[in-house]
């Protein structure tokens, strides 16, 4: 009952915000978007200053580029896409609430801080990459596909490459700016900084485990559901789970020096290093990409007619 008593509490703050919050990301979502003949000429200079800068970061590459600006859009227009990326919103932000609300905004001493606050980032990051991860699975328009299969040239990896660039940005670094202040009002400027460093290390690893056995083509297959997705999210859920209080322990524990938070970054480096050695490897050989999978039949077929005609 005294815990109840003090997050009882945080109530009459947590419960209007998330109200708030659901009203404002429905009205997002349910926005009318402007026409291209009637976009402002202000805008210009923006998507410029964009365009020149993905130019830069994908070195020219037109396949790259490709998967870039179509994962943008279809994650800023696509409904259906925007629902799911709100949700994985939602869910990496009910941590945040709880961590806050059992914890406080006061700043404590880096031992005796709880795990809680070092695993915000973790579990924000997770769930919009989970969330991620699901929607490149399913098609924008299916029909685009047609048009997709006559520009491509058989070799996923630039396009992918150009997917994974646009997570990164939007779903990775856009995050970890805005939880920034909040990591600096809890632990200095100094240890926020690495910690969301840290982090970044971490979803960028974390992306491209998810997609290391992703051999289709994102936001261009037919949609294939989970066969039996029960087992899949209590487990997902709790192996996120110990995987950021885990490594929230082990940051803490790192912190403390100069050595050990030098020697912890030098891990997520290497990290990062050897699982896109991993992945680049995998992917050499390319492998023919259906566009037009289908779930597993709901019935089995037995063949009784066919066993007859070849016995006779």
């Amino acid at each position: 009952m005294p815990r109840f008593a003090a997050l009882a509490q945080q109530a009459w703050l947590s419960v209007p915000a998330v109200a708030c919050l659901a009203i404002a990301t429905f009205l997002w979502n349910n926005r009318r978007l402007p026409e291209p003949a009637t976009a402002g000429l202000a805008e210009s200079r923006l998507r410029a200053s964009i365009r020149r800068m993905v130019e830069w970061l994908t070195e020219a590459n037109p396949e790259t580029q490709a998967g870039f600006f179509f994962t943008w859009q279809t994650l800023t227009r696509s409904q259906p896409h925007r629902t799911v990326i709100a949700i994985a919103v939602a869910a990496g932000l009910t941590h945040l609430l709880m961590a806050l609300a059992t914890s406080g905004m006061h700043r404590l001493e880096l031992p005796s801080m709880p795990l809680g606050l070092f695993g915000i980032n973790i579990i924000v990051l997770a769930s919009l990459i989970a969330g991620f991860r699901y929607a490149v699975t399913v098609p924008p328009e299916l029909a685009s596909n047609w048009t997709i299969r006559l520009a491509w040239l058989g070799d996923v990896r630039g396009y992918l490459a150009g997917v994974k660039g646009a997570a990164i940005v939007a779903l990775v670094t856009v995050p970890l700016l805005v939880l920034l202040p909040l990591h600096v009002a809890l632990f200095g400027f100094a240890i926020a900084v690495v910690h969301s460093i840290y982090g970044f290390m971490v979803a960028t690893a974390t992306l491209d485990g998810l997609f290391m056995g992703y051999r289709q083509f994102p936001f261009a297959c037919s949609y294939v559901p989970i066969e039996n997705p029960k087992p899949l999210w209590p487990a997902g859920l709790a192996a996120v789970l110990l995987v950021t209080y885990g490594f929230a322990d082990v940051e803490r524990f790192a912190l403390q020096t100069a050595t050990r938070t030098a020697a912890l970054g030098a891990a997520l480096a290497a990290i990062v290093l050897l699982v896109k050695i991993i992945d680049r490897a995998k992917r050499r050989e390319r492998l023919p990409v259906n566009f037009d999978e289908r779930p597993a039949l709901a019935t089995q077929r037995l063949g009784l007619f066919e066993r007859i005609a070849n016995h006779d």
